[in-house]
């Protein structure tokens, strides 16, 4: 039996929803997130590797934001079940982005680099 509302959202609807009425999750792992450099603008990474628990960073989501999930996974199994789980939960109106990370870089949708997580910057002393 399939829900009346769907969990699925298109690059081009995600993309009109940047910004403060959202959040987005990158659920990829972190050797893939690492390598790819990337992410949406703001996005916050939680897939495995990343220690970063995905029910806590969920439920700290407040209620009145959109949370879009993605990951590569060309069926975007991941996504879809963490954009589920927090519908499940109660958190809102959650969705996971069809296509992945892969469809929004294809249309050229915004992105932004990701914090260098291997090299810490170098602290500078304050004067």
């Amino acid at each position: 039996m399939t829900s009346a509302h769907t969990t699925e959202l298109s690059s081009e609807r995600a993309a009109a929803l940047l910004g403060p009425g959202a959040v987005f999750i990158d659920a990829r792992p972190s050797t893939e997130y690492e390598a790819s450099g990337w992410r949406i603008p703001g996005a916050r990474q939680v897939g495995a590797g990343s220690g970063v628990d995905i029910l806590e960073a969920l439920k700290a989501t407040p209620d009145e934001l959109t949370i879009v999930v993605y990951c590569d996974d060309p069926d975007q199994a991941c996504s879809a079940l963490i954009a589920r789980r927090a519908r499940e939960l109660g958190l809102g109106h959650a969705f996971h982005l069809v296509g992945g990370f892969g469809a929004w870089r294809r249309l050229g949708l915004p992105v932004e680099r990701i914090p260098d997580l291997a090299i810490a910057p170098e602290a500078q002393p304050g004067g």
